[in-house]
């Protein structure tokens, strides 16, 4: 896990990288892409020098005709997890979604902060957590 220095002494960064384990699409209504269209997903994290220090696990819930998604993420690490909520303004790879991190438990359960995703691939993805 990647700690890094903010600008200021009371903030952090944890850069990651998730390789999706598990994957699911529900088809809800009319046949394809349409709202309320879920997928859920699930997935290992790893640090910069590729040690597993975590999992991750989400839903998303498509909210627009036009492909935009509500998203729920768990980011699972030694000592706590960090919950979060963005939305996705379409889930077609490669694409990039900053999420407000809502809550934590352990170690992290005073934090505020966000966590950008850049999803690179159907199997890859690159978090920045930055927590305040």
């Amino acid at each position: 896990m990647t700690f890094a220095s903010g600008a200021n002494d009371s903030s952090r960064t944890i850069r990651l990288k998730e390789v999706t384990t598990e994957f699911a699409v529900i088809d809800l209504g009319d046949a394809g892409p349409s709202v309320g269209d879920m997928f859920t997903f699930h997935g290992e994290l790893f640090d910069r020098h590729c040690d597993e220090v975590g999992t991750d696990a989400g839903t998303c819930t498509q909210t627009t005709a036009a492909g935009e998604s509500h998203c729920v993420v768990t980011v699972h690490l030694a000592g706590g997890d960090i919950a979060s909520q963005g939305l996705i303004g379409n889930a077609e790879i490669p694409f990039s979604a900053a999420f407000a991190v809502t809550g934590g438990t352990g170690k992290y359960r005073d934090v505020d902060g966000q966590i950008r995703v850049k999803q690179v691939s159907e199997e890859e993805a690159h978090f920045t957590v930055r927590l305040v």
